[in-house]
C-alpha cells in the first residue's frame, strides 16, 4: 500500500508527530514535525513520500496536557492506496 494522508487534530495544543512508513521490517520514511495549534479542528498531514510502498504504518502523537484542563486529540481520515 501506499500512505498518502491523514488529518490530525488537538483541543488545546500543538501537535507533534511522527510518521513511519515500513516495509519488510524496514523503515521506508519518516516524517516528523509539529502542527500548530488546530483549537480542535483537523489538519491534514501529506505524505511527502507518496509513492513509497509500505506493509505497515505507524502514526505517533505525542503532546502534553496543560495543568489548566484536558487536550483531547486524535486522528481520522487515513488516506491509503493499494
Amino acid at each position: 500500500m501506499r500512505f498518502q494522508s491523514v488529518d490530525l487534530y488537538s483541543s488545546v495544543t500543538r501537535i507533534p508527530y511522527t510518521i513511519t512508513g515500513v516495509r519488510n521490517d524496514q523503515a521506508v520514511f519518516s516524517l516528523t514535525d509539529t502542527l500548530p495549534n488546530t483549537f480542535g479542528a483537523s489538519r491534514t498531514v501529506a505524505n511527502s513520500h507518496p509513492t513509497d510502498l509500505i506493509d505497515t504504518l505507524v502514526i505517533e502523537r505525542t503532546n502534553s496536557t496543560p495543568a489548566c484542563c484536558s487536550n483531547p486529540m486524535g486522528l481520522d481520515n487515513i488516506v491509503v492506496v493499494r
